[in-house]
């Protein structure tokens, strides 16, 4: 598979909100402590999500299965082989130009995420495929102090 990425880089989630004791227009503000474990907390996080997703996306550009569904947590074992089964049949069946269009973290908290990507796929060669733009929320969880994706929604599918 083809893979581009088009999104803004992550070196922007870091310090663009606070530069030493002051926010972007200079002016002074006053953190306690538990603020600003929270601001690096958040800011870590954020940049842990942003490697998680282009992690997925990378596996899926080189058709790594078990890379890939190392990145989401299974409520049991029947799921995980469905998924499995699923995924092999996709990655055996198409060969997919995958751009990443945006990449949205749209909630987080301590140990929950949300997350909202477009992105666009067309059919390089495979079985009778229609290229598409799909808007999809994902639903990510901390587990062992790793962001895991447990649950997905496809939003929106635009046929191009």
């Amino acid at each position: 598979m083809n893979f581009s990425k088009n999104i803004i880089g992550t070196s922007l989630i870091f310090g663009s909100f606070l530069i030493g004791n002051y926010a972007l227009a200079k002016q002074p503000i006053q953190l306690n402590s538990q603020a600003r474990q929270s601001i690096v907390q958040n800011s870590s996080d954020r940049v842990q999500i942003q490697q998680l997703f282009d992690s997925i996306y990378s596996a899926v550009k080189q058709e790594d299965l078990s890379n890939y569904l190392s990145f989401f947590e299974y409520e049991n074992y029947e799921i995980y082989q469905q998924d499995r089964q699923t995924s092999q049949w996709l990655f055996d069946r198409y060969d997919l130009e995958l751009t990443v269009n945006k990449i949205d973290i749209v909630k987080l908290d301590r140990d929950r995420a949300e997350v909202r990507t477009i992105v666009t796929y067309k059919k390089i060669r495979g079985a009778q495929y229609r290229d598409n733009r799909q808007t999809a929320l994902f639903f990510l969880r901390k587990v062992d102090g790793r962001w895991k994706v447990y649950a997905a929604k496809i939003e929106r599918v635009d046929f191009i």
